[in-house]
């Protein structure tokens, strides 16, 4: 049977990839918090020391898959060198290892590696990160392609549903939690949120990036494909389907600019990208709508709480 190895196992992405892979021997790693994947053997791994990643070689999997970053956009602009360490220099890490055994590579990479200028973009389209997280994300690309047999997933605004349990685990670095249990969690307190207005992606689904792995796996495809859900949709809008979706009031969602949040790290205004290559391939994707639908079903069967009685 053949093998895939899970860097991050224990973040959202990574948790819901080791559960969902079938048919294959599935091993998972994790650095500082360890997580419950059943069915798959766990090892801690700092993908920042080359030595440690060499315990990869004794398991000799087929696939590598490497779902592990500091993805805190605000982090990396304030601690770019622990930054960098982990996102380009862990992922050139990984790339030996996949080379030594002759394995393919799997990489997630991210929206945040275009300036947001143009929109609808495509995987050929020229890449200008507009902060720190997005040019470690560019870099750890061009690691990835010293490797021939690799695959790049670029995705963005990943969400999903995850265990409080979990989520207290994480190391600062890490974000507490995604932007739909945020809104959720927010509108449970009946607090008022402002949401920005002007920065456009297509929300994505973990569940769903995690099939498409599977899939990619499958089909043995090669090369960088663009692999989001297919709404492209503004912070704001995104989060008054998610209250009208779990049964909150959406007038506690107001609209506000980019530049009254100043947040810490620019953010690009408009990374909706053009995902039809993937699609060509026989990869399935999903609407916002039916992406929300999934998880409201996932919480409503794992969390109800988080739902609002009648």
């Amino acid at each position: 049977m053949k093998k895939v190895c899970v860097i991050g196992a224990s973040g959202l992405l990574g948790n819901k990839l080791t559960r969902l892979i079938a048919d294959y021997d599935v091993f998972g790693t994790f650095n500082q918090a360890q997580t419950d994947c059943p069915g798959a053997q766990l090892m801690k791994l700092d993908i920042t020391k080359y030595e440690e990643c060499e315990s990869i070689l004794k398991i000799r999997p087929d696939f590598i898959v490497n779902t592990a970053a500091i993805t805190n956009v605000d982090y990396c602009e304030k601690f770019q060198e622990k930054s960098y360490l982990v996102n380009v220099r862990g992922t050139a890490n990984l790339v030996k290892i996949a080379n030594k055994l002759e394995c393919k590579l799997i990489q997630i990479s991210t929206d945040g590696i275009f300036s947001g200028e143009k929109g609808n973009y495509k995987e050929e389209d020229k890449p200008n990160p507009v902060n720190y997280y997005g040019k470690t994300k560019l870099d750890s690309e061009s690691e990835v392609r010293n490797i021939e047999d690799h695959i790049i997933l670029r995705t963005n605004l990943l969400y999903g549903y995850i265990s409080k349990n979990l989520l207290e685990s994480r190391s600062e670095h890490v974000k507490t939690t995604n932007f739909v249990l945020w809104v959720l969690s927010e509108l449970n307190k009946k607090n008022s949120l402002r949401i920005v207005n002007d920065q456009f992606s297509n929300p994505t689904l973990a569940d769903n990036l995690a099939k498409a792995i599977v899939d990619c796996i499958k089909k043995d495809l090669v090369g960088t494909f663009h692999t989001t859900d297919t709404t492209c949709i503004s912070r704001f809008e995104f989060a008054k389907k998610i209250a009208i979706k779990f049964g909150f009031s959406e007038k506690l969602i107001s609209e506000t600019s980019s530049k009254e949040l100043d947040q810490f790290a620019k953010r690009p205004s408009r990374t909706c990208m053009d995902c039809s290559k993937i699609q060509k391939n026989g990869i399935n994707l999903h609407s916002v709508d039916e992406s929300l639908d999934i998880l409201f079903n996932e919480i409503k069967e794992k969390d109800p709480k988080i739902i609002p009685r009648d």
